[in-house]
């Protein structure tokens, strides 16, 4: 099984889940909407795998306040060894 973040497409497809035809069949059929989808950043029609840790997911910017979240708690972690 895999683990996605939801979003308006399965949303949709979850309230119809015999429609949701077996892997790769599924994956082939919707792979133009979501190639135009990814072109266009339409994240309501991609696929957007999130893993078996999206609960470890913080909504930040990445470019400032994630390297200074992650440098933060690097030096917490060696200052605890």
């Amino acid at each position: 099984m895999a683990r996605g973040i939801r979003n308006q497409f399965i949303n949709a497809f979850a309230e119809h889940p015999q429609a949701i035809l077996a892997y790769p069949i599924q994956n082939a059929l919707t792979r133009s909407m979501r190639d135009e989808a990814a072109k266009l950043n339409l994240t309501d029609y991609m696929s957007l795998w999130a893993g078996q840790a999206a609960y470890l997911s913080r909504d930040m910017a990445a470019l400032i306040n994630l390297i200074e979240r992650l440098n933060k708690e690097v030096v917490e972690g060696l200052n605890a060894v």
